[in-house]
């Protein structure tokens, strides 16, 4: 009966032993974890790099920037220290994007604007790049039809429209004979007046205008006016003497002592006025 209780006993102590064993090594494994966590995150505040960081990052746009005949993709990178979060843009004052690949299009100038914040919340100023697009060749009018007389001066007005603001143009004449004039670049917009320097012979001519943009688009549509060139009249020959003042017809009877053959309208730019007896 004692032996019997002695072993009661001892299998209870060693029950007690085994629970205390296993309490104690769960709580060694909660606090190895705690610690290593500890060693991983030794503090929740943020670190000395992004609380020292004061600077607002700078963002630049790559495009192809001048007149483009099609629609332009611009590309935006930000740089900073702690940091780019965020990069953000709009176009022509719309709905604001995230991103850093805009797609432009549309013909006419446009206005990007774009800007980033860090990871230290740091906002960049807006910036802003203009985007110019003509995907249209430019339309050309002459604005007058002259009808000269042969060998007078002759001028031809003509507009350039198109969205940029200069294009190269020439002029082309058809007809008796066939002229070009290169006319180097040009305002668009606006009129221009060209004096033609040949001499055209008599006969209908027509003109018009090509043109080429700063996007590199080529004439979309010509308008074609009419050059009528009158023949020169024929030399009309008058006489004047070595005294008088007036122009005289041949036979005049004030030509019996000197007489000078000149055309009358050279007699009438050097002064002389038609003689009142023979009225030439």
């Amino acid at each position: 009966m004692g032996g019997h209780m002695a072993t009661s006993r001892r299998a209870g102590l060693q029950r007690c032993a085994l629970i205390l064993l296993l309490c104690l090594t769960a709580v060694a494994v909660v606090c190895a974890a705690g610690c290593g966590q500890q060693s991983l995150s030794p503090s929740s505040s943020p670190s000395p790099q992004l609380t020292n960081d004061t600077t607002a990052p700078v963002t630049t746009a790559s495009y192809d920037q001048g007149w483009n005949n099609k629609l332009v993709v611009v590309k935006l990178e930000g740089s900073d220290d702690s940091g780019v979060c965020t990069t953000k843009y709009c176009v022509d004052s719309q709905s604001v994007h995230t991103g850093t690949r805009v797609v432009v299009h549309g013909d006419g100038k446009h206005t990007l604007a774009f800007w980033s914040s860090d990871e230290a919340g740091n906002v960049e100023p807006q910036q802003t790049a203009r985007i110019l697009i003509d995907t249209q060749g430019p339309k050309t009018d002459v604005l007058n039809s002259p009808t000269i007389t042969q060998g007078a001066r002759l001028s031809v007005t003509f507009v350039i429209r198109d969205h940029t603001p200069e294009a190269t143009a020439t002029m082309k004449v058809s007809g008796p004979q066939s002229c070009s004039y290169a006319l180097g670049k040009l305002s668009t917009n606006k009129p221009h007046k060209y004096h033609i320097s040949t001499k055209l012979a008599a006969g209908t001519y027509h003109v018009w205008v090509k043109a080429t943009d700063l996007a590199g688009n080529a004439l979309a549509a010509a308008g074609t006016s009419t050059i009528t060139v009158n023949p020169k009249p024929a030399t009309v020959w008058v006489y004047i003497t070595n005294t008088g003042e007036c122009f005289h017809r041949w036979g005049c009877w004030c030509l019996r002592k000197s007489h000078i053959r000149i055309s009358r309208e050279e007699a009438v730019a050097e002064g002389y006025r038609p003689c009142s007896f023979c009225n030439p």
